[in-house]
């Protein structure tokens, strides 16, 4: 994604949010997961984002390389970096464009009581682009810098590959 075009601001992200993390343990789809999963992956992988969250009983993550199940406390720092950092309080106006680029390489796979995946989140680093099941239901602002936070959490995961 490039950066946005801003009006009154700038594009870059700030710990400005304040949202406890027992708040941001409510916000969908982080309230109604049982396990929340991390994985790498090269090549493109089974689930189809189109379809509707949770038809499929299993997701097939070809040349899966790392796969972290999240504790509460790495849950917690996920939901920092998703909510808590946002534009400057004094920008107002934003647009985002997205680029051409898509070559995801990590998946955020929500489950439910009974494993079943009933959302998911990929993440490309190379364009910096995400594309989620439920980005019409929770708010994330995408400053300049969301993505090298994301990708410091990752790396502080144990994940490791980003791409060829």
């Amino acid at each position: 994604m490039e950066p946005p075009t801003l009006k009154d601001g700038d594009p870059n992200c700030y710990h400005n949010g304040h949202q406890s993390a027992a708040k941001r343990r409510r916000i969908y789809p982080f309230g109604a997961a049982s396990s929340i999963e991390v994985a790498s992956f090269k090549g493109v992988y089974e689930y189809n984002l189109g379809k509707i969250a949770g038809e499929d009983e299993t997701v097939v993550l070809p040349d899966t390389f790392e796969r972290v199940l999240l504790s509460s406390r790495q849950i917690d720092a996920f939901t920092d970096v998703l909510f808590n950092y946002n534009y400057s309080k004094k920008t107002r106006y934003y647009s985002e464009t997205i680029s051409g680029c898509y070559f995801p390489r990590q998946v955020v796979l929500f489950r439910n009581d009974n494993g079943r995946i009933f959302e998911s989140m990929e993440v490309c680093f190379e364009c910096e682009r995400v594309d989620a099941t439920f980005s019409e239901q929770t708010h994330i602002q995408y400053c300049e810098g969301k993505y090298a936070l994301l990708k410091a959490y990752f790396v502080g995961l144990g994940i490791t590959y980003f791409g060829d």
